[in-house]
């Protein structure tokens, strides 16, 4: 009985990007790694540490252990860089491609726009000797 509990539950979130974040444009901040071509549709919600919103179109997901993942929105998500916070439901342990995240202004707090995510990127740090 518990674990269909578990499995029909459903789980929300917000993620509000870094401060540091904010203040680097997203090329600055992409320069600090390179793409791997390796694609998930999913990330374990456990494993998220945080999240940074390059744009309306591109979030950032720093994982617990380093990894890092990009993940770029098939459609721009209005409002979603300015506000830097969105929230999201999902019934299973993963964040996924199918799912569909939702902006939220933080001052309100209010829902705007509804957006689905892409597929995640897998991305390594550069090197200090690369650079």
């Amino acid at each position: 009985m518990k674990t269909s509990i578990l499995a029909i539950a459903i789980t929300a979130l917000a993620f509000t990007g870094a401060a540091h974040a904010a203040k680097q444009s997203k090329d600055e901040v992409m320069s600090k790694y390179e793409r791997t071509g390796e694609m998930q549709n999913c990330v374990p919600l456990q494993s998220i540490d945080s999240t940074d919103v390059l744009d309306d179109k591109t979030i950032l997901f720093k994982m617990k252990g380093k990894d890092t993942y990009v993940n770029e929105l098939p459609y721009q998500c209005p409002q979603l860089k300015s506000q830097d916070a969105f929230s999201y439901k999902t019934s299973v342990n993963q964040l996924c491609n199918t799912d569909i995240i939702t902006v939220i202004d933080t001052a309100i707090p209010q829902r705007l726009a509804s957006c689905g995510l892409g597929k995640f990127e897998k991305l390594t740090e550069k090197s200090e000797q690369s650079e």
